[in-house]
């Protein structure tokens, strides 16, 4: 799986990182390569994430400057929203064995990224 990861998503050896821009087109061509039609692309926030979520879409999530997690990109399943302000993610991580809640005002930019078969 990690050679899959390295071959489809511009990863950086000496980083350990992938860009966030590369991921996209990664999802496109690795499923296109299985057989597989898939569109991806950024979502326009919060909002259009409820959305996917509640059609039953989960939504990669790319974290910059999280409090938690750095640059991390995690995996968005659910959300919580409290009138008026607070806007909250579940997410999975990759770090722990159960969902995490997670404040959208933790992190400095959010990009939201969809999956959606075409």
């Amino acid at each position: 799986m990690e050679d899959l990861f390295k071959q489809y998503f511009d990863y950086n050896p000496a980083t350990g990182a992938t860009t966030v821009s590369s991921i996209p087109p990664g999802y496109e061509e690795f499923t296109s390569d299985y057989g597989y039609i898939f569109d991806s692309w950024y979502l326009d926030g919060y909002w259009e994430y409820v959305s996917e979520i509640d059609h039953e879409r989960p939504v990669t999530i790319a974290l910059i400057g999280s409090e938690t997690y750095g640059d991390h990109a995690v995996v968005g399943i659910g959300y919580e929203y409290v009138y008026p302000y607070s806007k909250y993610l579940w997410i999975h991580d990759g770090w722990h064995y159960y969902d995490v809640k997670l404040n959208v005002n933790e992190a400095q930019d959010i990009d939201y990224i969809y999956l959606r078969p075409n």
